[in-house]
């Protein structure tokens, strides 16, 4: 049975799906999705998995020669002991971290959960920021109560999630792609990737840029479509020809601005400077531009 030799651990919102879309596509590797609503996890929240064996038996059964084997969850970043679980039986295993600016990766999360996912209600991005205390009290209370990706302050915790990586594997082993590379540079990002993952870097896979912002006409529909996602009707209407462009279409066009105004973004900037600065350090990479106004 095939080990995973290497991990894409986050961060979510940061480019991660399209990454992996793009890496499916490579001869020289075999990838697979865990987390939440995915293959069932190990490492990460909610993991349901409780041995090595039923792990690789469930994710790399289908292996066969690829030179990389691993698995995409962006779980892995903000969860405390994912990294050290990781090491603990990979520990030679590469790890991919993206990083987007913080402020636009919460905006876009927050937009995820609350038009994708819908179970964010407060829909007023700077008033979920604002409860979040609120809510890190009642989960302190109630484990378990709230989805981690409602903590959107915490996942922007970017210095402390790369910081644990680094400690055990050693930056060496450890590959940061910035979201605005891979803006301004698809394929020259993605060529980073193969090289750090030693694998031919000359094929060229397609580049959808997935998962782009969204936005519901109506709440309620798009909450019934994405509780049933897994039922025989649904997969039953998934086999019709553009069924999804169809409904997108109808109740989930692009969103063409953000939900918040630029003092706050600003306000945010400003208290996320001294986690900027640090990480700059970290990695060796100035990103300080992400405070800039």
């Amino acid at each position: 049975m095939r080990k995973p030799n290497f991990f894409i651990v986050g961060q979510t919102r940061s480019g991660t799906t399209t990454l992996f879309a793009q890496l499916k596509q490579h001869p020289d590797v075999y990838i697979v999705h865990s987390g939440r609503e995915h293959l069932p996890p190990f490492f990460g929240f909610e993991s349901k998995i409780r041995t090595e064996e039923e792990y690789l038996e469930t994710h790399y059964a289908d292996a066969k020669d690829e030179k990389r084997v691993g698995e995409k969850n962006t779980d892995n970043l903000m969860a405390q002991t994912s990294a050290s679980k990781i090491h603990h039986y990979y520990p030679d295993a590469k790890i991919i971290i993206n990083l987007r600016n913080p402020v636009d990766m919460m905006i876009s999360l927050h937009n995820l959960m609350s038009n994708s996912i819908v179970i964010e209600p407060i829909l007023d991005f700077e008033e979920a920021i604002n409860a979040e205390k609120i809510r890190e009290e009642e989960e302190r209370l109630h484990p378990g109560k709230y989805n981690p990706n409602l903590f959107y302050r915490k996942n922007a915790r970017y210095i402390e999630q790369v910081k644990r990586y680094v400690d055990l594997f050693g930056m060496e082993n450890i590959h940061i792609r910035i979201f605005d590379d891979f803006l301004k540079d698809p394929i020259g990002s993605y060529k980073k990737t193969c090289k750090f993952l030693d694998i031919d870097s000359n094929f060229t896979p397609t580049v959808p840029h997935e998962n782009k912002r969204r936005v519901n006409r109506s709440r309620t529909l798009q909450s019934i479509i994405h509780k049933n996602r897994e039922n025989k009707i649904e997969k039953i209407l998934g086999k019709i020809p553009k069924i999804q462009s169809l409904y997108n279409s109808i109740n989930r066009p692009y969103a063409t601005e953000d939900n918040i105004s630029n003092e706050f973004r600003q306000k945010l900037k400003n208290d996320l400077k001294p986690e900027i600065d640090e990480l700059s350090k970290l990695i060796g990479r100035d990103l300080s531009y992400w405070c800039q106004r």
